[in-house]
């Protein structure tokens, strides 16, 4: 903890340290040498206000609901991308540049699955993606929400 003369200019220094510290709150509780009692009292009442607050609200979601998915997601058979240089051939048991892999369940998409592309073009396994679509809107690699329009040059 840094001790601090209390003149005009010290309590200038401060003020400035503290608007630049991550935590302001934290920092000033500690530059006001308040006692741990006190501390664990407000946090108690911080936690059972919180607490209040959530029996207030139930349970809110931030994912999406079958219809928009389906709406703003594009669901379709997989079909394995073919080298067209024979570059891309592997040996058994290794996976070439063409291979995709559903990022959810790292596993490697085979022809023929359920797939879903995503707005921002991320392909998953469609029962993968939509477990996690139901929880949130947004793409577990890059978090683009579903419902945002991206353009062309996007």
């Amino acid at each position: 903890m840094h001790h601090y003369p209390r003149n005009s200019s010290s309590t200038q220094m401060v003020v400035h340290e503290i608007r630049n510290y991550p935590y302001p709150q934290l920092h000033f509780l500690a530059l006001q040498g308040l006692n741990p009692s006190r501390h664990t009292s407000a946090v108690r009442e911080s936690y059972e206000e919180l607490l209040q607050l959530e029996d207030r609200l139930g349970n809110v979601t931030r994912g999406a609901v079958q219809n928009t998915i389906e709406r703003f997601t594009f669901p379709h058979k997989y079909k394995k991308r073919r080298p067209q240089d024979g570059k891309g051939k592997k040996e058994e048991g290794e996976e070439s540049d063409t291979d995709e892999k559903c990022t959810i369940c790292l596993s490697m998409l085979e022809d023929g699955e359920d797939v879903r592309r995503l707005p921002c073009m991320h392909l998953f396994h469609q029962l993968c993606v939509d477990q996690w679509l139901a929880m949130s809107k947004k793409c577990p690699i890059c978090r683009v929400d579903i419902e945002t329009q991206l353009g062309a040059d996007s």
